[in-house]
């Protein structure tokens, strides 16, 4: 087995670990056994727990990254590509609940000690690649004359949508919320009532529900390279 082949194997016998004992429960010496490889093959691909759990988490991320780029090629107008992206990874929980939680381990402080340490840098990155190809939405939304408020008024917007983002993420996977008590067709409204706020050219007044959740179903259909 080669050391890409041997280091996918360690990642993806981790992620089941993770969701059967747990991201505070589950150990690298559990994993091992598992895998059916040595504590010591484990430190050589991954210095650590830490390092490990960022591995994961920029795996999911990546890979939901990659589906997300799908939706440029589906038939939706701009306003309909940005609700999209906003509610991608809230889409999926709702199709696959996830009791890792591995794609929100990095709002956790506590497992990620030195905010400057490789394994945050790392971290950072794939969320800094993420959050900026949705600011670009909305700026490239003005160049192309779709968005017709002001940039500022746009990149406000924009940050309001990265937090309903973030938190029907967080709502979807909190432990005291029954699975599904958010339906994807409020979530939707929630962004259309905030990007109401902004003025659009005639092909993007609109944003078609119908049309969007059969964009999500299709592109979700085709699968990641990570299971996320």
């Amino acid at each position: 087995m080669s050391k890409v082949d041997k280091k996918d194997l360690i990642a993806r016998t981790a992620l089941t670990a993770i969701r059967e004992e747990g991201v505070f429960r589950f150990s690298l010496g559990g994993v091992a056994q598992r895998a059916g490889v040595s504590v010591g093959t484990i430190y050589n691909n991954f210095g650590s727990k830490e390092e490990l759990l960022a591995y994961l988490h920029n795996q999911a991320i990546n890979s939901v990254f990659e589906l997300v780029l799908k939706l440029e090629h589906e038939p939706l107008n701009l306003r309909e590509v940005i609700i999209c992206t906003t509610c991608f990874q809230f889409y999926i929980r709702s199709l696959h609940k996830d009791n890792s939680g591995i794609d929100l381990v990095s709002t956790n402080r506590q497992l990620f000690g030195a905010p400057d340490s490789e394994s945050a840098q790392a971290m950072k990155a794939s969320m800094t690649r993420i959050i900026g190809y949705r600011r670009q939405q909305f700026l490239q939304g003005i160049a192309a004359g779709k968005i017709l408020s002001s940039q500022e008024h746009a990149l406000s917007v924009f940050r309001k949508m990265t937090v309903i983002s973030r938190g029907t993420m967080i709502f979807s996977n909190h432990v005291f919320v029954p699975w599904g008590a958010l339906p994807l067709t409020e979530a939707f409204e929630l962004c259309d009532l905030v990007l109401s706020t902004l003025d659009w050219n005639a092909d993007c007044q609109q944003a078609d529900h119908t049309k969007m959740k059969i964009a999500l179903r299709s592109i979700i259909d085709t699968g990641a390279s990570f299971p996320y």
